[in-house]
């Protein structure tokens, strides 16, 4: 039975200084090693990130110089066609009604928008 126990121990003391001896190794040198490589992988990250960003603007920067285009031509038909005085009329007409309904204490109208 001594025997066992002192087998038992001698496994357990042997690990423990095992394990003890390898974190302090790791503490000594390891440690600096991978704090670097870590350091030098998340420079390369961002590095390839940055270069995907720009690839990608690229790309679409002329869909999107396309897109604006077209915007700014269907405002100026809306324009030519009246649509969009009639439409900034009807803004400026609510804008300076709200404002007058506040001034004078009209209740407010119950708004129509829902996000959820």
């Amino acid at each position: 039975m001594n025997v066992l126990v002192l087998a038992l121990t001698t496994a357990l003391l042997s690990s423990v200084m095992t394990w003890c001896v390898a974190y302090l190794l790791y503490r000594a040198r390891m440690r600096a090693q991978i704090t670097q490589l870590r350091l030098e992988l998340a420079e390369e990250l961002e590095e390839r990130v940055r270069r995907g960003a720009l690839a990608a603007g690229e790309e679409l920067l002329p869909e999107f110089r396309r897109e604006v285009t077209e915007g700014f031509r269907e405002a100026m038909r809306g324009v030519a066609r009246g649509d969009m005085a009639k439409e900034m009329a009807r803004t400026g007409a609510e804008i300076v009604g709200g404002s007058l309904d506040t001034l004078f204490g009209a209740a407010k109208k119950r708004s129509t928008f829902r996000p959820w």
